[in-house]
Order: C-alpha cells, then sequence, then structure tokens
C-alpha cells in the first residue's frame, strides 16, 4: 500500500505537507508528494494491481475553485481510490457525483489523531480484505508455478512446452488455469509477475 500526495504550492502546503508525511510515515503508509497532474497520473499508472491498494490523496483545503477542476480531472482518469482534502463536504459531494464512483473525503481540519485514526482503519480494512483473498483464491500448483516463471520471463507457449517436456495443449491448460485462478489475463499475469511477485 502506498500513497501518492497532490497538493497546492505555497508555505501552508509545505506545512500540511510537512505533517502528511509524519502522519503517514507514522501509519506506515508510504507517500510520495508530487507537483502536477501529470506525476500523479504517472504514479496511479505505476501501480501495477487492485490488490496492492494504492490510493491518491489530493489536497485541496484551501478550497480554491479550480481545486474542483483538479480533483474531478484526476479521480475520472484513473482506478486508484482517491482522497480528498477538502473543506466543505458539500463541494466533496459534488466532486464525487461528477466523477460517478465512490472517493474518500478527509475533512480540511483533520487532527492528526483523527487522521491517523482513519489510516490505521483503512490498513486494518486492507489486510482483511487480502486475507479474504487469500482464502477464496486457489493455490496455483508447482507445475503451474513453473508455467507461470517462464510467462513472466517472456517466453511463449512452445517455449514453455519444449523447456518443461510437455505438450502445448498441456501448458494451454496450465496457462488456463493461472488466469481463472489469479482472475487476470494473459498479460497481465506477465506484466504483473515479471518483476517476480510470489504466488500461493
Amino acid at each position: 500500500m502506498r500513497a501518492t500526495l497532490w497538493q497546492g504550492t505555497g508555505e501552508m502546503g509545505m506545512l500540511r505537507r510537512a505533517i502528511l508525511e509524519d502522519v503517514f510515515a507514522a501509519a506506515d503508509i508510504p507517500l510520495a508528494a508530487v507537483s502536477t497532474q501529470d506525476e500523479v497520473l504517472a504514479a496511479a499508472a505505476r501501480s501495477r494491481r487492485a490488490d496492492d491498494h494504492d490510493f491518491v490523496v489530493i489536497d485541496c483545503a484551501a478550497g480554491d475553485p479550480s481545486d474542483v477542476d483538479r480533483c474531478v480531472a484526476v479521480a475520472t482518469r484513473t482506478t486508484l481510490a482517491v482522497h480528498i482534502i477538502h473543506p466543505r463536504e458539500e463541494t466533496f459531494r459534488d466532486i464525487e457525483r461528477v466523477v460517478g464512483r465512490p472517493l474518500v473525503w478527509l475533512p480540511a481540519n483533520f487532527t492528526v489523531a483523527s487522521l491517523l485514526d482513519k489510516l490505521h482503519t483503512l490498513k486494518a480494512q486492507v489486510v482483511a480484505t487480502d486475507q479474504d483473498a487469500a482464502r477464496e483464491r486457489p493455490a496455483l500448483t508447482p507445475r503451474e508455478r513453473e508455467v507461470l516463471d517462464l510467462l513472466a520471463q517472456g517466453r511463449d507457449n512452445r517455449e514453455i512446452a519444449t523447456l518443461l517436456r510437455v505438450s502445448m495443449h498441456t501448458v494451454k491448460s496450465h496457462v488456463r488455469g493461472i488466469t481463472s485462478k489469479l482472475r487476470l489475463t494473459r498479460a497481465q499475469v506477465i506484466a504483473t509477475y515479471r518483476d517476480g511477485d510470489e504466488t500461493g
């Protein structure tokens, strides 16, 4: 779980950034601060899987009218969870309606203790969700793990069949099993596991 913070500049922005960095560090959630919309979207794109539980925090505490456009622009262009720090809940709800999906409101006048509690609750929910998902997702067989390793190396079915000394039909069957168990397409499997992620 990682968070990307996008906020306005200026003296108050720097002070709030320092406070947010301290609170996120206390919650053991890495926080990367960025300064442009493109950087936010690039960070969001680097989040490889939904179960990474990465999220974006947009600090609109100043309540500037242009903040609404910034929030909508990012929230509509990423599938990550978006947390918006804003002084007015009504404005936040308007943003949420325009975006068309649930967002998380963080009041601009948050206390360190309330934000830390919210982050600890979020982490506990993520742990519970991950545990439920692990119980629901069947583990890969040893042979499927071998096939997955070769897929992650960029090998095609023919190469895998040759290396494992099995038929193409057997390789296709293993690939179907892997994609079904991981609930990913073949391309997603390759992109997700090419950096050596572990599977159950």
